[in-house]
């Protein structure tokens, strides 16, 4: 098993009904030998849902490093099917963005939570972004949440308040953040 020190969340910049198989054939078309997300969260028959990508074991090709982060070989990419850069996504399937992130903390242990945007130059995740604070707590405490629901109201202030986000990271998670 290699080892895992952050998840690095992104968007399609698609249709929310992208699935695995379509993620797939665009990245071989772009030279990777498979899909470069460990996993996608997608929309089918009106369900979000959660699709494996990439095998966990497999080093990603979702984003690269900067400086004192080696990007794709010690990260998980996780990737949520649609376009946020001008809206937020439903709660749906940020719940299962949290849901998985607390599986990945109890496999792994404390991860750091990253947007594809503070990577690389991309507006990736788009306003997804605003919804990795409420994930930078330690997921692996049985007395978090196991449901996002009671902090969705957060995200939702956070997307539209672009200068309580930037406090919330200098305040509560220096050194993630």
């Amino acid at each position: 098993m290699r080892k895992i020190h952050s998840i690095v969340i992104h968007h399609s910049a698609g249709s929310r009904k992208m699935d695995v198989a379509t993620l797939d054939r665009m990245h071989r078309a772009r030279g990777f030998n498979e899909i470069g997300y460990h996993a996608v969260i997608t929309q089918a028959g009106g369900e979000w849902h959660l699709e494996p990508g990439r095998d966990i074991d497999k080093i990603g090709a979702h984003a690269g490093g900067r400086g004192d982060f080696p990007g794709n070989y010690g990260s998980i990419g996780i990737c949520i099917a649609g376009n946020y850069v001008d809206f937020m996504p439903t709660y749906e399937p940020i719940n299962i963005l949290y849901k998985q992130c607390r599986e990945w903390f109890e496999e792994f242990g404390q991860l750091g939570i990253w947007g594809h945007c503070d990577l690389n130059a991309t507006k990736c995740p788009g306003q997804l972004y605003y919804a990795i604070p409420p994930l930078r707590v330690d997921l692996s405490d049985p007395k978090e949440p196991t449901d996002l629901r009671d902090r969705f109201y957060i995200v939702r202030d956070w997307a539209e308040d672009e200068k309580a986000a930037k406090e919330f990271f200098r305040q509560n998670r220096p050194g993630v953040a």
